[in-house]
């Protein structure tokens, strides 16, 4: 157990340590219940002698901060903290869910404990010592170069490796993209209302400003963009979060048509991408933010065979087999990309 104490070596050390002590327990530092280290073991890490360490002990046990029992070590006494003590975790077993239908989150009993744990092995054995030092902020090389041989594979998605970066989950994610954006001199974001809350709090802790835009029938209400007068637009057009709502083929095209008035790109995650044969947005199976960014660069996209259905006719380019995506409202068709859109 380790326990931050100050002691000067020009005072007497057993008052010193005696009065670290009590300031500890009546401050709530040390708990009740909390087990002291052995005085041999504390002397040791205080660097004195061990009777300096049993005389406070026992001082402190007469003064009724420590109870001290034989086989159960000495123990902080109950009662003498001034602010109330860390909540208890309930005892006895929690109550078992039968069915977890919160959204979100999948059924954890199909995780593939075998596989990871095989593959975490063979990792193990095989790195090369200077891979456990630190590395690149954008993650590690070798996982970023197999994210995009998969989505030029996958998602007909032209990556370049050093323009990468690994996240640890969305928020972190976002809170990389809402930090550039900030470099960048944007100080609005406008989003989905309502909205994932990891959105509008990440937004809000990277020091930008929200603004939400209403959704209705046919998604979010690109037409009140012009009076907002904001940097950058968050929004999952497949699949809204939490209304399930599509965005609907003309207020796509009135988004896209919103960005280039501006000078801005659309940019977005493996979940989802613009088409570069039409102006609509097709997702790749999953309702991933989309983000419009102002005077961004826009990444390579292959290029795809698109029958538009929607307001705007779509120009038909060439595209790899089994590489095209479906999406509402857009005659996306594939031979192969179903079952990877699906997955």
């Amino acid at each position: 157990m380790d326990i931050h104490l100050t002691l000067n070596r020009e005072a007497p050390l057993r008052a010193q340590l005696e009065r670290e002590l009590r300031a500890a327990i009546r401050s709530g530092r040390l708990r009740p219940g909390v087990k002291l280290p052995p005085s041999r073991v504390l002397a040791g890490e205080l660097e004195v002698s061990r009777g300096v360490v049993v005389e406070a002990y026992s001082q402190l046990v007469a003064e009724g901060y420590l109870v001290a029992r034989s086989g159960d070590g000495t123990r902080i006494a109950d009662g003498l903290a001034q602010q109330p003590p860390a909540a208890r975790a309930p005892s006895g077993p929690a109550p078992r869910i039968r069915y977890d239908l919160r959204s979100g989150v999948p059924d954890l009993s199909f995780f593939p404990r075998r596989e990871l744990q095989s593959a975490m092995a063979t990792v193990l054995r095989e790195l090369p010592d200077a891979a456990f030092s630190y590395g690149s902020r954008r993650g590690a090389r070798g996982l970023r170069l197999a994210l995009a041989d998969y989505l030029g594979r996958a998602r007909a998605v032209v990556a370049d490796p050093e323009r990468l970066f690994i996240a640890a989950g969305a928020a972190h994610g976002m809170g990389i993209l809402w930090q550039a954006l900030k470099q960048r001199g944007a100080r609005r974001v406008a989003i989905e209302d309502p909205a994932w809350r990891a959105i509008p709090q990440t937004i809000v802790q990277a020091g930008l400003e929200v603004v939400p835009v209403a959704v209705d029938d046919d998604g979010f209400d690109v037409g009140r963009l012009e009076q907002h007068h904001v940097d950058a637009v968050v929004l999952s057009p497949a699949h809204q979060y939490p209304t399930g709502t599509i965005l609907a083929p003309a207020r796509r095209s009135e988004l896209i048509a919103w960005a280039r008035r501006r000078g801005a790109a659309p940019t977005r995650t493996t979940g989802s991408r613009i088409c570069s044969g039409c102006t609509c947005t097709a997702p790749t199976g999953s309702s991933r933010t989309t983000s419009t960014l102002r005077s961004a660069t826009p990444s390579a996209s292959a290029p795809i065979e698109c029958d538009w259905s929607g307001s705007i006719p779509g120009r038909r380019t060439r595209s790899s087999p089994g590489d095209r995506r479906t999406a509402p409202g857009c005659g996306h068709l594939s031979s192969g990309a179903r079952e990877a859109a699906a997955a």
